[in-house]
């Protein structure tokens, strides 16, 4: 049996921040998401034994890169200064739909508004949004 290839395609990705589809993604690695903390710690004994303990704390950082003129932007600043006026955090889901990659966390907010330079070229917007609990499953596609 040959071997299938599924690849990954960006019309195929839902990140939906809040209630906001997310689109408007700049070039490269336009969405990370890295824990706050590792899942296991161990240690090794002296005489060979090892122990671990697990974490529970499932704090991550999501970082969203986009383009300078996409209307997302408008979308996260608008989030961003709701949650200053009403510390009302927001969800946020992932899901690519052309492989079985997921995940969510019901209590996010934006960190800070993203650096921002203007110039002769487009410019890119970096995001980071902070999710107090992030579950997913990384899956192929």
């Amino acid at each position: 049996m040959a071997d299938t290839y599924h690849g990954f395609s960006w019309d195929q990705l839902s990140l939906i921040v809040g209630v906001i589809p997310i689109h408007g993604y700049s070039d490269g690695n336009v969405i990370s998401i890295v824990y706050d903390n590792e899942m296991f710690t161990g240690k090794n004994g002296v005489d060979g034994e090892f122990s671990r303990v697990g974490n529970r704390q499932l704090a991550a950082t999501i970082s969203i890169t986009l383009l300078q003129g996409t209307s997302a932007n408008d979308a996260l600043s608008t989030l961003l200064l709701a949650d200053l006026a009403t510390n009302i955090p927001f969800p946020v889901f992932l899901k690519d739909n052309s492989g079985r990659t997921i995940g969510e966390c019901p209590e996010c907010y934006v960190k800070k508004f993203p650096d921002m330079g203007l110039g002769r070229d487009v410019q890119d917007r970096s995001w980071e949004i902070q999710a107090s609990a992030w579950v997913e499953f990384v899956g192929g596609n």
